[in-house]
């Protein structure tokens, strides 16, 4: 699989993720100079190597952490929108059980969630879990460039060639803040400034029109029905 920088990419699947070397790569599609096409307007960028999950966090999974840590349950919503981390529709909709194998992704959970569901994987396993970057995601996505845009929830994937679920699905949040001249700056050194709003990429089932190169933002305190994450290991 190429991308706009004729780079060959290809993961390699050791357990549940995909590793990557360093690359670089070029992200985005020429546009107007204007928004909202400036969002994501062309821009090269070098990648380190990390691992990417194969599908996104699923019901089941989020439901052990939950499990594990309290504080996280819908249960106390009350909290975790006083202290900011969380809206009024965290896993709305979303029913947990750690004695259920669902393997859908887990849905409306915000960008602070999805951060202490990393720590938690981290500290467990003794791992760098983290949630990958904008040019992460890419690398990933452009390695799956040959799958179907996924309009379900239950989409079964038995191609193990490259990451499931990189198109369609959930949004998937990544750890890159929104700045909406990044691509037009600095890029390396804009993304370094922290901001409200993080990149989400790979659209959802209900959506059409979307691409690898679709930039969407998220508020990190939101939630959304159709947004999840997925982790990946550096």
């Amino acid at each position: 699989i190429k991308d706009g920088s004729d780079v060959q990419v290809e993961g390699e699947l050791y357990g549940n993720f995909y590793w990557y070397g360093p690359t670089v790569i070029t992200m985005g599609q020429a546009g107007d100079f204007a928004f909202p096409d400036i969002i994501d307007s062309p821009v090269t960028v070098e990648v380190g190597p990390f691992a990417i999950a194969e599908r996104p966090v699923s019901e089941y999974e989020y439901a052990l952490f939950v499990a594990a840590n309290p504080y996280w349950a819908a249960s106390n919503l009350d909290a975790l929108v006083s202290d900011g981390v969380a809206d009024e529709n965290y896993l709305k909709g979303v029913v947990l059980s750690p004695s259920i194998h669902s393997s859908k992704p887990v849905r409306n959970i915000s960008y602070h969630a999805a951060e202490a569901y990393c720590g938690w994987i981290s500290e467990t396993n003794g791992v760098n879990c983290i949630l990958p970057t904008e040019a992460e995601w890419t690398v990933a996505a452009l390695s799956a460039s040959d799958k179907p845009y996924v309009k379900s929830l239950s989409y079964v994937d038995t191609d193990n060639t490259s990451p499931q679920l990189m198109l369609g699905g959930v949004w998937e949040m990544t750890s890159t803040p929104f700045h909406a001249l990044s691509r037009v700056s600095d890029y390396e050194t804009a993304v370094a400034v922290t901001s409200p709003d993080i990149i989400v990429k790979g659209g959802s089932y209900i959506n059409s029109g979307i691409t690898i190169d679709t930039v969407g933002v998220m508020d990190k305190k939101s939630t959304s029905a159709y947004t999840g994450f997925r982790v990946g290991l550096r």
